[in-house]
């Protein structure tokens, strides 16, 4: 999908309330004089989910000695 918005002033990602509901940055691109500059790269859902840690919570094996 693409979006553009023309004179949205400072409001971007890093003024927007990001990673809600697991939804990463998404690219930014500045347009000047007729040429685009991506500034920056969107988040893939490996950039999400390699913060994530699980956890095992199966009951402890009882040895029995």
């Amino acid at each position: 999908d693409l979006l553009g918005v023309q004179r949205s002033g400072a409001y971007g990602p890093t003024a927007s309330p990001v990673l809600f509901l697991s939804h990463g940055y998404p690219s930014e691109v500045v347009v000047h004089n007729g040429r685009s500059y991506l500034v920056r790269e969107r988040d893939r859902a490996e950039d999400l989910l390699d913060r994530q840690h699980l956890l095992d919570l199966r009951p402890a094996e009882v040895s029995q000695s």
